[in-house]
């Protein structure tokens, strides 16, 4: 029954726990229900919940302990098949009937120095991360002492849930804290989170009113000489989350009622104190239970990819350990049958067998056989291959020429670098991706004249705020004086300056503990409740105390967004400065000219010599992705009124816009600001008269302490209703540095572009158009109509299906309500997912939230399997779509370091991008596909000459080869070339591979199963040829010292070794492209030398026979130029008649011709890219990149127009054409020459 079942599991579960030792078992977390509050008791832990009471603070990222390492370690590596599978062949081999090792285990050998290379490289890991973690769990925090009520250092992992810690300005913080109190004397807390989400500005957390005056020191104070005196604070709270930004609990001081607290007292470990001196916490989660510790699991978990490349190398390492089984099978079969066709035979002896016996028999020729085919499963691939991942994400991150400012590249997964070799389509995010994300307020546009024509800024002879463009039209907006359009100017301006969470950096301060225990204010502190009238006037401790002077400066703000900064900055050009705020309910404003003094007084309450106004914050409604607005209520202190400011898109401002709002208007006017290319906010202002403020405060409170969502999104839009829009701004958001090349050479290269931003439509197809992502001669088709059913956006995509033209000039825009309309059908998914993924270049996706970005990437991949999508973004809003696709990239922008973190892969800027994969992919699948490929083909030309053998030994299952040989056959013999090759070679100079878009495609597929039978093939001819060519020479022609003929197997044996191995160690030179004398001679031949010197150890007394015969060398000779020359004959004729694109460019590079070269990758690509081939003997040369269109019906073209000189596989006549030269002339002819050397500065 299900229910005994399920009672049953966990006690089967606590008996094996009761017989496993107690260090392999998985420590378990106490089980809590999940809607269940945990209970803080301040000051007293030992009254606090019983799960919390076992919560240690100390953090362990580590795997292993010394005592769990081995068995552990073990485990981990035997989920791995091919260790599995060795070592069951070497239990196998302990078997006498069918061992090839005289019941020896040899193959534990080789099995036990991959098992230990891997060991060790996890044990030096875990090493460094357990020192990590002891230096972090051993940093000092100042704890109260809840005895004696003196402050004591304490080491972090000392700390438990209930204490109550002291922290000061820049310290981190321990553990996640709930704040008391702060040296500032509104109970404002500044904090710095780059180490926890990335993000650089200032957050600033409020401690309760109810808290800021309390005296730590009593909160259950023991040794308290009056009872009246204690208090008892408890705490209730929520369990732990990954959420960073929510929080739920309430706290209760003795027995009033408790006060609600949210994500504004909690301060998360990773953050730490700025600005203000001190404040009082109390620890609610330690150790893994903080939310640090809760997101890193989380990603750490979901951040495992696997590139196309092992994935078909895992289907590779099935269908050849089928085809070992197929093989085996075969062999004992006709070894049956040979057997007994030839049994009668008197030299045999056979004695009279039963069916049992012959049974047995067959077995154990299987047995045998198995044991000799072992190496068709590669035991050191999957270890070396992952070393040689580690170097190549190495040299990506030392990449010189991927450097910006201080920012250098960075890898975080280096096991998906394959996958940048074959991407097929980009997914990107727009701002701070493709742009700089430096925000310049451009324009203003007021309701009821958004027609007027502004002029330029007249303040060009100033310096201009750091985020305020040249273009911004200050004077015309302060010759605004009519009366409806200075009303709504009022107010815009008012929504500039007040409506956004932008903070003040303070000043440094000297470091006082006065006053510190008692919450008192510390005196000296400019204090602007006081300094700042209410009503508006300015008291003479403003020019005794004004800070220092704040011109210009960027560092003077921190914003969440550069939206924000922008929509400040354009307040302060204006006279309407962002000064600070005192606390989270005030904000002061600073006047800065008597224009903007005169517009906010119009009302009165402001005097001439007014400097600063002080305005009240009654609450602050964020932004979210829902609502895409952002509201603040505040209370003017110079008419006593209260409005909601309300800024946010324009799709959904103009949902909560009052009926008189001219729509019609305002949007035309938008469309103008989206065609040149701008970012557009609509601005709004409701007056609170006749709103039932006080009841709804109380409400919105109340949800908000109760964690309820669906209250709070109901009490949020019945105050976000009948908004009067009072204008419009349009925000420049510049692109940043070659971009438009950058891209025009990805898609050249036929790599489909995909956008994915939250712009207007209008806006994106500017940028598309600026950025190349639009052909100029292309289509755009357009699908922005939100009321559009499922019918007629079918209907659509299936016209942009019928026409038929080149996908590269083929684009579709559409708006984010279509694509979720999309995403519901499942017809409909798949009929976009066709036309986006195949028949568009370019897909523009406008309006889409951080959801649908992932939602959009996960389906391409499902529609398209066959495809490699990488996803690319510098915001925490890309996260999604970065860890979904197949590759995740992150640009280091403004937008903190959130993308970086969970990207496999980080550039500084997007201009990168291009030589992360025209350079890096393009050589890494390029090598580790070869070094795949190649171990394979090794370890099948040794495996099947056991088979090969077969009729030599009537299918008996004798053993070809010494197991001593065999075993250390792929760990010492023949390992360092391929993984030399692997490491150290290159291809083509990296500064041409970064220009060439038609080097990035291959003209075939380097993995698939065809390639595989093809290598494999090739391997049964190799081993075929060495085994035939020693078998039988040896037998007529090898004579030793005495005249007799060597026909022994274990010199017969020596001598198909002698053979095999130096050839597989010296084909891997058909491959190698550039030489070294340490990479491409050493390395590769070493293994060579280790062989012959085991020989020698080993066959000392008949060697001499072998390697010093004139007839075993001969041998020797022709058994490799048999194996080697038809490869030869192969690669010859494919460079002569069917080069490929790097082919000719290395032709010509050996040239050291000055010809500009065009490449075109093939009818998919249509697109092609100038290279100046540099000349190899100057001393100095530079090279340039352009783009440009040829046809693909161009006719070849004679090399007569070359520089005159000739070079390999080159005519001499000039009249005369290359052999060969029509098959490549489509993809590379000579345009000019002599061109000399171009000096023109490039980002690569």
């Amino acid at each position: 029954m299900p229910g005994m079942g399920s009672s049953s599991e966990p006690k089967r579960r606590q008996a094996w726990r009761r017989l496993l030792p107690k260090c392999l078992c998985r420590k378990q977390k106490d089980e809590v229900p999940q809607d269940a509050q945990l209970i803080c008791a301040v000051n007293v832990p030992k009254l606090c919940s019983k799960c919390v009471q076992g919560w240690s603070n100390s953090v362990m990222t580590s795997k292993y302990t010394v005592l769990t390492f081995l068995p552990k370690n073990l485990w981990y590596q035997f989920h791995v098949f091919s260790n599995v599978y060795f070592l069951c062949m070497a239990m196998l081999q302990l078997v006498p009937a069918i061992s090839d090792s005289n019941g020896k285990p040899t193959m534990l050998t080789p099995l036990a120095l991959v098992l230990g290379v891997t060991a060790l490289k996890d044990a030096i890991e875990d090493y460094r991360r357990h020192r990590s973690d002891a230096v972090e769990n051993s940093r000092v925090a100042v704890r109260l002492n809840a005895g004696t009520g003196q402050l004591e250092k304490v080491p972090w992992s000392s700390l438990v849930v209930g204490n109550v810690v002291k922290l000061r300005k820049g310290d981190a913080v321990p553990a996640d804290m709930v704040l008391l109190s702060s040296s500032d004397d509104t109970g404002t807390v500044y904090v710095e989170t780059k180490d926890l989400d990335g993000e650089t500005n200032l957050k600033a957390k409020v401690c309760l009113e109810e808290t800021q005056g309390l005296d730590v020191r009593k909160i259950n104070a023991a040794s308290s000489a009056r009872v009246d005196d204690h208090l008892c604070v408890r705490i209730a709270y929520e369990q732990p989350t990954a959420s960073l930004y929510s929080f739920s609990g309430s706290i209760g001081i003795n027995n009033e009622a408790p006060l609600a607290l949210s994500a504004d007292q909690l301060v998360l470990r990773g953050s730490s104190i700025r600005t203000t001196k001190y404040a009082w916490g109390v620890v609610v989660y330690t150790g893994h239970n903080t939310r640090l510790m809760v997101n890193s699991a989380a990603s750490s978990s979901g951040r495992y990819k696997l590139s196309k490349l092992m994935k078909m190398y895992n289907t590779h390492i099935l269908q050849l350990f089928a085809l070992q089984m197929f093989f085996c099978a075969i062999s004992a079969v006709s070894y049956a049958l040979w057997s007994n066709l030839w049994q009668d035979n008197w030299y045999l002896e056979r004695p009279e067998e039963t069916i049992g016996t012959k049974i047995r028999e067959v077995i154990e020729v299987f047995g045998r056989l198995v044991l000799q085919f072992t190496l068709f499963v590669p035991i050191s691939l999957l270890t070396t291959l992952e070393i040689v991942k580690v170097v190549q994400g190495y040299i990506i991150s030392r990449d010189r020429k991927m450097v910006h400012g201080d920012v250098k590249a960075q890898t975080n997964s280096a096991g998906t670098a394959d996958d940048l070799g074959c991407v097929t389509h980009v997914f990107s995010d727009k701002t701070g991706t493709l742009t700089e994300n430096c925000m310049l307020i451009n324009t203003l546009g007021i309701m009821g004249d958004l027609n007027r024509q502004f002029g330029p800024n007249p303040h060009l002879m100033q310096p201009c705020d750091t985020h305020v463009s040249q273009k911004f039209p200050t004077r015309g907006i302060k010759a605004v004086s009519t009366g409806k359009d200075e009303a709504n100017l009022r107010r815009l301006l008012l929504v500039l300056g007040l409506c956004h969470s932008v903070l003040r950096q303070q000043r440094d301060e000297s470091d006082s503990d006065d006053g510190a225990h008692q919450g008192t204010p510390v005196a000296g502190k400019l204090n602007y409740a006081s300094s700042v009238d209410t009503t508006g006037g300015s008291s003479s401790s403003c020019a005794a105390e004004d800070p220092k002077s704040t011109d210009d400066s960027e560092d003077l703000y921190d914003a969440s967004s550069p939206d924000e900064m922008a929509l400040v900055a354009g307040a302060r050009e204006l006279g309407f400065e962002f000064w600070g705020r005192p606390s989270a309910h005030n904000i002061v404003m600073k006047f800065t000219n008597d224009w903007a003094r005169n517009l906010i007084g119009h009302d009165g309450g402001v005097s001439d010599d007014t400097d600063f106004i002080n305005y009240e914050v009654l609450e602050v409604l964020e932004f979210d992705n829902v609502r895409k607005r952002m509201s603040v209520m505040v209370r003017s202190p110079t008419t006593g009124k209260v409005m909601l400011l309300v800024k946010g898109a324009d799709s959904t401002m103009l949902e909560v816009a009052t009926s008189e709002t001219d729509s019609n208007g305002l949007t035309t006017y938008l469309l103008g600001l989206a065609t040149q290319g701008l970012r557009t906010l609509v601005l709004g202002v409701r007056e609170l008269s006749g709103f039932p403020l006080d009841n709804w405060r109380a409400r919105y409170g109340k949800a908000r302490a109760a964690g309820d969502t669906d209250a709070l999104s109901e009490l949020i839009s019945e105050a976000e209703m009948g908004i009067t829009i009072v204008g419009a701004t349009g925000i420049e958001d510049k692109l940043q540095d070659h971009v438009p090349e950058t891209i025009s050479e990805i898609r050249a290269a036929g790599v489909s572009m995909w956008i994915l931003t939250g712009d207007k439509v209008e806006t994106a197809i500017n940028i598309g158009r600026s950025s190349n992502l639009i052909s100029p001669n292309g289509e755009n088709f357009v699908i922005q109509d939100p009321d559009m059913n499922e019918k007629d956006i079918l209907e659509k995509l299936q016209d942009i299906s019928d026409r038929g033209a080149e996908p590269r000039t083929v684009s579709l825009t559409i708006l984010g309500d279509c694509l979720a309309t999309i995403l519901k059908s499942d017809d409909l998914r798949e009929q976009f997912f066709s036309v986006g993924l195949t028949k568009c270049g370019t897909v523009i996706a406008c309006r889409v939230s951080p959801a649908q970005k992932a939602d959009v990437v996960a389906w391409a991949q499902k529609y398209h399997s066959s495809g490699t999508m990488l996803a690319i973004g510098d915001g925490a809003n890309d996260v999604g779509m970065i860890v979904t696709a197949d590759v995740g990239v992150g640009v280091a922008g403004r937008e903190g370091a959130q993308a970086v973190r969970a990207a496999d892969f980080a550039i500084p800027r997007f201009c990168h991008l291009q030589r992360l994969l025209f350079v890096h992919g393009r050589e890494t699948i390029r090598k580790n596909t070869l070094f795949i490929y190649y171990t394979v083909f090794k370890n099948v030309a040794f495996g099947i000459l056991a088979m090969l053998f077969g009729p030599f030994c009537m299918f008996s299952g004798s053993i070809i080869y010494d197991p001593f040989l065999k075993a250390w056959y792929n760990t010492f013999f023949t390992l360092l070339p391929v993984m030399a090759y692997a490491i150290f070679d290159r291809d083509l100079p990296y500064n041409i591979l970064a220009r060439c878009s038609f080097l990035y495609k291959w003209p075939r597929p380097l993995f698939s199963k065809r390639v595989l039978a093809m290598w494999f093939w090739h391997a049964f001819y190799v081993g075929g040829a060495c085994l035939i060519v020693s078998t039988y020479f040896s037998s007529v022609f090898i004579r030793n010292r005495r005249g007799m003929v060597v026909t022994t197997l274990p010199e017969l044996s020596v001598l198909v070794m002698v053979v095999l191995i130096p050839l597989m160690n010296l084909m891997i030179y058909r491959w190698v492209n550039s030489f070294h004398w340490f990479t491409t001679h050493f390395l590769y031949n070493i293994c060579t030398v280790l062989f012959v010197a085991a020989l020698f150890i080993l066959y000392r007394f008949f060697l001499w026979d072998i390697l010093f015969n004139p007839m075993g060398v001969a041998i020797c000779l022709m058994g490799w130029a048999t194996a080697v020359l038809p490869l030869i004959f192969y690669h010859t004729y494919m460079s002569l008649f069917k080069p490929d694109n790097a082919r000719i460019v290395k032709e010509r590079l050996h040239m050291g011709v000055h010809d500009l070269v065009i490449g075109k990758g093939g009818p998919e690509v249509g697109g092609a890219a100038e290279v100046l081939v540099p000349n190899l003997t100057a001393i100095e040369h530079t090279t340039t990149l352009a783009s440009s269109e040829v046809a693909h019906e161009a006719a070849p073209r004679s090399m007569r127009d070359r520089v005159n000189s000739t070079g390999y596989a080159f005519s001499e006549s000039e009249n005369q054409d290359r052999i060969g030269l029509y098959a490549h002339s489509k993809v590379l002819q000579p345009l000019s020459s002599k061109l000399g050397i171009l000096r023109e500065k490039s980002p690569w």
